[in-house]
């Protein structure tokens, strides 16, 4: 009896050391190391193995993902693994400063690389979602979706690609704190991918994702130049109606539609959308209710000048933030609740 619980003591301390070892392996911190449990150093060796398969599996396809030659480099025949080549660091700090993140997924839909800037729009590490299924990360609602776009569960040789471009949405699980996750609804977080469908090596998707395109990049205005300013400024004049009729609706009835108007860019131009208005609670702040919008991009024309406004030097602002809010909106508790008091 003894004999046996030696040896089953003996099997799972070799065990452990192997997968010590398996984890010494992989190419992450030594931070993140420590903090993997055996199942985690399987996930991410399998994952590890995937990448390798999908950049080094057939050399013809180097030159179509060249972006993640730097980001898992081989081991094989490096003293310090960690030890990158100037265009493989240039390569993983370019995927770190990005606003959205990449993502690529098998044939079964398991996610083989996810770049570390999800844990910035999602609040989940990189650690947790690499080996992880995508559709336990996805809404119910978007999985038949995904699993049809992506052909998610055909062989490769069962399918034909015609166009390899694809783009589309989906609702992410999101543990962000509210004041930090932008857009959500019920703990979900929409984002949008774009991308390539792939069939070899093992691999079904490539893209990148990311959240609702900010005002910065479609009109080109910073924070600043809108804040604490008028919605009409930004309203091309001969449209400005529209927006006033959605204004009374949504004031009257908490939701309203826009037709299409034009909203001015920065620098010139104009550039046509339609908007959704709802009147929402806030917490947190001197008003109790406020009217979000979320604005449909239609089109875009011209760079004629109609409005100083199109002339106002675009103030600085970080890509990188969830978003930016106006002093006069935002108030603390302790400060709310002294104003109370002075009322």
């Amino acid at each position: 009896m003894l004999l046996l619980v030696e040896m089953a003591r003996n099997r799972r301390d070799q065990e452990k050391n192997e997968v010590a070892e398996l984890s010494h392996l992989l190419p992450l911190s030594p931070a993140i190391k420590d903090q993997l449990d055996r199942v985690s150093v399987i996930k991410m060796s399998t994952a590890f193995f995937a990448l390798q398969n999908l950049i080094h599996g057939d050399e013809s396809n180097c030159d179509e993902v060249p972006n993640f030659n730097g980001v898992f480099k081989s081991i094989r025949g490096k003293k310090n693994p960690y030890e990158a080549e100037p265009v493989e660091g240039f390569t993983l700090n370019t995927l770190q400063s990005m606003s959205g993140f990449t993502l690529v997924l098998d044939v079964n839909g398991k996610i083989i690389y996810v770049s570390e800037t999800a844990a910035v729009n999602l609040g989940i590490a990189q650690v947790e979602m690499i080996g992880t299924s995508i559709f336990d990360l996805l809404h119910i609602g978007d999985v038949p979706s995904i699993q049809f776009a992506l052909a998610i569960g055909y062989d490769q040789q069962q399918i034909t690609i015609d166009n390899p471009e694809i783009r589309f949405t989906s609702r992410w699980r999101c543990s962000l704190t509210k004041r930090n996750a932008g857009i959500t609804t019920c703990g979900y977080k929409t984002i949008h991918f774009v991308g390539r469908i792939l069939s070899e090596n093992g691999c079904r998707f490539i893209g990148y994702g990311e959240p609702l395109v900010g005002i910065f990049q479609l009109l080109g205005y910073g924070p600043g130049n809108l804040l604490d300013k008028s919605f009409y400024h930004l309203v091309h004049a001969e449209d400005c109606e529209f927006v006033r009729d959605a204004h009374r609706i949504v004031l009257e009835k908490n939701q309203a539609n826009t037709e299409c108007y034009r909203l001015l860019s920065h620098s010139g131009g104009i550039c046509w959308v339609e908007t959704k208005f709802i009147i929402v609670q806030v917490l947190r702040a001197q008003l109790s209710q406020c009217i979000v919008g979320i604005t449909s991009v239609l089109g875009a024309q011209g760079n004629e000048v109609v409005d100083t406004i199109q002339r106002t030097t675009v103030s600085e602002t970080n890509h990188l933030v969830l978003g930016e809010y106006s002093q006069n909106f935002y108030v603390p508790f302790a400060l709310k609740d002294d104003q109370e008091e002075n009322i």
